[in-house]
């Protein structure tokens, strides 16, 4: 059996630590990335109680906003269903949600597209996306009968 030497052991050691002071960087830098990507996440809200209706799939929802004119929702199913009323009440919570946000941000006139929808087997997303557009003050006459 040969024996190790001292200056083999140095050696052994030198080659282990190679990275140095810098060392820790690339883990630390993984676990940032990893916690942060958590932070991301969408929290999604129960719409029933948000709103105090009772949807038979209870659509849970998110709003992720995009910029100042623009924003999206998500909503997807709460509860599976097999019924119609997995489409139907994921579309209408979307609707509510639009129009409670939009007043909430006091928009006069805005538009609704629905971008996304998925069957995901057990569940329905709908992601819709809300701009903002210009909204013109009709111009009625004035009770004296000038424009």
């Amino acid at each position: 059996m040969k024996q190790t030497g001292k200056h083999e052991r140095l050696n052994i050691m030198k080659s282990a630590n190679q990275f140095g002071r810098w060392g820790w960087f690339l883990p630390a830098s993984a676990a940032v990335a990893i916690l942060s990507a958590g932070c991301t996440t969408p929290k999604y809200r129960s719409f029933n109680d948000d709103f105090g209706e009772s949807l038979h799939t209870k659509p849970t929802y998110s709003i992720q906003d995009k910029d100042a004119a623009h924003f999206t929702i998500t909503v997807q199913e709460g509860t599976p269903s097999n019924g119609p009323e997995r489409v139907t009440d994921v579309k209408a919570a979307a609707s509510t949600i639009a129009h409670a946000e939009c007043q909430r941000r006091e928009w006069k006139k805005w538009k609704l597209d629905y971008v996304q929808e998925r069957n995901l087997g057990w569940m329905h997303v709908v992601v819709a996306e809300i701009t903002q557009e210009k909204y013109v003050e009709p111009a009625y006459p004035k009770p004296d009968g000038s424009p």
